[in-house]
């Protein structure tokens, strides 16, 4: 009888900063959520469509919808 076991292991830990740092982190972490919600409005192919910026150029280019 052969039995396939995956062992996982996390780690919590918390991370002791300055104020200083503290604001360079949430400024970084509030940036990442910005660029992160105007990808997703981005005006390109429905959700399960996603397709290479060259290749929607190219569409564009030839009378596709994304340019």
């Amino acid at each position: 009888m052969v039995v396939d076991v995956m062992v996982v292991q996390a780690y919590r830990f918390a991370l002791d900063l300055t104020p200083g740092q503290e604001r360079a982190v949430l400024a970084h972490a509030g940036a990442a959520r910005v660029a992160y919600n105007w990808a997703l409005a981005w005006p390109g192919p429905g959700v399960g469509e996603w397709t290479s910026p060259l290749r929607a150029r190219r569409s564009a280019r030839a009378g596709g919808r994304w340019a």
